[in-house]
């Protein structure tokens, strides 16, 4: 018992810390991404059909990939200045920045309302969550870096929360879901980040220079791309579902992985609470880390699998109406999942290293390989949805194989990570081959 204590002292001295933060962080974050989680489900209730919870889902991954260029890469320029570099200067320019996107969404959103530009819904709805979606991620990125972790968890998820309270507003009153109504809910927080974010800009005015502007907007150009990439790569399955199928096909996708991306939710406690010690830390404690978190989220994801349809299958038309026939689906974006989980790891390393220009190279051409892959096999009559997705898995998993080469070749060595994703990918393979 003694050798057991004083073995157990210095893990308890290094990770203690460390381990009550991840539990102080989940809790916080764990409230508020359940409803947000909460509200997505919902929403495939209170819809008058399939494809209309499609609609959302859509409208979510375009606007999230358009989010990525109007960021202009400065999510990630935020931390590299004022914590790697740790150079003065660098605040007003951001909520300019985000300042910026608010002002011209909201002119879109009342042009076209008012004046009848003609954009269909789809993709109108697309341009405002995007234009919201852009700004979380500029502030919470700016809150993370200055540990202001519960103000970043909410901001991270506030159209999913409005969307949430809209929900439950309808319910208390009796009425009946309406995408011009929640579109103006949307116009409102909208005009509240604009106001938020001048008022910060004129706090900060003293630091603002259009030369750091333009050395922040340069650092950003390379993250662009590998933000899009990633993003395209991990929730584009949308976008092209709804490309080779319809809406109604995106909306039981999307139901699916809803549920699967329960591990992105976990990753993200990870990511929230030690987002400051992914840039300052060395290799190898990131590689037990990222090794421990991954294992951790593989065992839940699986046994979520099993106990979601248990638990909520009653609750849920969509889930009671369609799981036998998409269990197999749900199963597959587990796993696409837990990739993904792997590529965010990552990502932050690979920007940290500044090899944002390398990785771009690797996911472009697996990623014109993956759509090349679904054009002909769409051509062929052979593109379902399964094949869609196992097309997907492995493109994501290609993604994931070449940010370890990449890292190495730099001298960062996830030894421990990439076997364990590795065993992930050999669990998978087997299960689908008996």
């Amino acid at each position: 018992m003694k050798s057991l204590r004083i073995s157990s002292q210095p893990f308890i001295a290094k990770y203690g810390d460390m381990l009550w933060r991840i539990v102080q962080v989940g809790l916080v974050f764990g409230v508020i991404k359940f409803f947000s989680f909460l509200s997505v489900i919902l929403l495939s209730n209170v819809v008058t059909d399939v494809a209309q919870y499609g609609l959302f889902e859509y409208a979510l991954g375009v606007g999230v990939l358009l989010a990525i260029v109007l960021t202009a890469g400065l999510q990630g320029a935020y931390p590299y200045f004022n914590l790697k570099l740790q150079v003065e200067g660098f605040q007003s320019l951001f909520y300019l920045h985000a300042a910026g996107i608010a002002g011209l969404t909201l002119l879109f959103f009342l042009g076209n309302y008012c004046l009848g530009f003609g954009v269909p819904r789809k993709f109108s709805l697309a341009i405002l969550l995007g234009g919201i979606v852009a700004i979380q991620m500029l502030l919470s990125s700016i809150l993370k870096s200055h540990d202001h972790v519960k103000k970043a968890v909410v901001t991270d998820s506030a159209v999913l929360l409005i969307l949430f309270f809209y929900i439950v507003g309808l319910n208390g009153v009796g009425g009946v879901f309406s995408y011009d109504l929640f579109e103006f809910a949307l116009c409102g927080f909208l005009f509240f980040l604009l106001i938020i974010n001048v008022l910060n800009w004129w706090k900060y005015r003293s630091d603002f220079s259009f030369q750091r502007y333009t050395q922040a907007i340069d650092y950003g150009r390379h993250i662009i791309l590998s933000a899009f990439l990633v993003i395209f790569l991990t929730t584009g399955g949308r976008i092209l579902v709804e490309y080779f199928f319809d809406l109604e096909a995106v909306g039981y996708y999307t139901f699916y992985l809803r549920f699967a991306t329960l591990a992105v939710i976990m990753q993200q406690v990870f990511l929230v609470a030690f987002f400051r010690k992914i840039y300052q830390s060395k290799p190898a404690i990131l590689d037990a880390w990222f090794t421990i978190m991954w294992g951790v989220i593989f065992v839940l994801i699986l046994m979520s699998w099993k106990i979601i349809p248990l638990v909520f299958g009653e609750y849920l038309t969509l889930l009671k109406t369609s799981f036998l026939e998409y269990k197999n689906v749900y199963f597959m974006l587990c796993f696409h999942a837990l990739f993904w989980v792997g590529i965010a790891f990552n990502s932050n390393v690979i920007h940290r290293e500044k090899l944002s220009h390398q990785m771009n190279i690797h996911f472009l051409m697996i990623t014109l390989t993956m759509l090349a892959a679904m054009f002909v096999l769409h051509q062929t009559g052979r593109l379902s949805l399964s094949v869609l997705i196992l097309t997907n898995l492995a493109a994501v998993f290609l993604a994931l194989e070449s940010q370890f080469k990449i890292l190495k070749k730099n001298e960062v060595n996830f030894v421990k990570f990439k076997w364990l994703t590795r065993g992930g990918l050999a669990f998978f393979l087997i299960t689908q081959a008996t």
